[in-house]
């Protein structure tokens, strides 16, 4: 009874959460696989977001982000 509650989890909770953590590191991934690769990236911070919000096109793509999510809700 357990088993669906815990496939809704893992799907929705802890496979995200790799994309997460993903903006805050200089993700290369290798050969070895996807966790390895999580594991050895290095930590950057919010150097990306720094990188991005600076940009001309930071407008457009938050815009678009919000007016996405707002038309599929």
């Amino acid at each position: 009874m357990v088993l669906p509650g815990v496939v809704w989890l893992i799907l929705f909770f802890y496979i995200p959460v790799a994309g997460n953590i993903v903006a805050v590191k200089n993700y290369r991934l290798s050969c070895e696989g996807l966790i390895h690769s999580l594991q050895t990236s290095e930590w950057i911070g919010l150097d990306n977001f720094k990188f991005l919000f600076p940009s001309n096109d930071a407008y457009i793509i938050t815009r678009n982000t919000i007016l996405y999510n707002g038309g599929f809700i």
